[in-house]
């Protein structure tokens, strides 16, 4: 019996020993499972940070990215504005060179210097220096009337014209011509052919009811430096410059019917 009890007791033991152990082992993977179960989520934790940190970097790189993209837009636009600016200048510098040399021009040869002919509907602009001049109209040839442009001088001789005391020479006459007449006196005197005196001067400019040419003098009052520097531009040595009369002509007048 004793040893029946003794064995039991015994058993005992050995089964609360057990039994210990169990529970120990227990508590030990319940410990490692909270340990591996908290070092898990720390991991996590880390790894949503480190992507969002990425996704962060990721947007800022894109933010970088755009900002540069709008830079480098701005740049461009601001170039090609400063490049339109600068065609603009160049344009307007270049069309200023020309308005000037223009103005230039006009100011020197063709300023507010005009004579109308209501009469017979045409107006002539000359050089500013002359603005002194004064016109005769009278014609003794074919021509229907011509006009004389004479400017003053000093000298006096069978060229002047005496006009309120003051002498004047010829520096331009404009020739008057009704078409029929300036046709008829150019075929019979074979202008077609050959251009000699008899032939009528040259039509410049048609109108309606008249031709209109120009014709520069023959000469000038010898002596006279103040004429002869007003009509200067009829000198053999400025002539050679131009590849034609009416080149000349027309860098120094205009004549136009007063319509236009």
């Amino acid at each position: 019996m004793k040893q029946a009890m003794s064995n039991l007791k015994n058993n005992g033991s050995s089964v609360v020993a057990i039994v210990g152990i169990i529970s120990a082992t227990l508590i030990v993977l319940a410990l490692i499972g909270i340990y591996f179960f908290v070092w898990r989520q720390n991991t996590d934790v880390k790894s949503d940070k480190v992507e969002d940190n990425k996704v962060n970097l990721g947007q800022q790189n894109n933010k970088n990215v755009s900002l540069n993209d709008i830079v480098e837009d701005e740049n461009n636009n601001l170039s090609r504005e400063q490049l339109e600016n600068t065609s603009m200048e160049n344009s307007l510098s270049n069309k200023h060179s020309n308005s000037s040399l223009k103005n230039s021009i006009q100011n020197d040869v063709m300023n507010d210097i005009v004579y109308v002919d209501q009469q017979y509907g045409f107006k002539l602009y000359m050089p500013q220096k002359w603005y002194d001049y004064k016109t005769i109209k009278g014609s003794k040839g074919k021509q229907k009337d011509i006009i004389r442009i004479l400017l003053p001088s000093s000298v006096n001789g069978p060229g002047a014209d005496l006009i309120n005391g003051q002498r004047y020479w010829e520096a331009m006459r404009i020739l008057i011509w009704e078409p029929s007449v300036w046709l008829k006196e150019y075929k019979a005197n074979k202008c077609d052919v050959q251009q000699t005196p008899l032939c009528p001067t040259p039509v410049y400019l048609k109108g309606s009811k008249y031709y209109y040419s120009y014709a520069f003098p023959q000469g000038g009052p010898l002596g006279d430096d103040s004429f002869l520097k007003k009509i200067d531009m009829f000198s053999i040595e400025n002539i050679k410059k131009y590849s034609s009369q009416d080149d000349l002509f027309e860098h120094y007048f205009k004549l136009q019917l007063i319509d236009n």
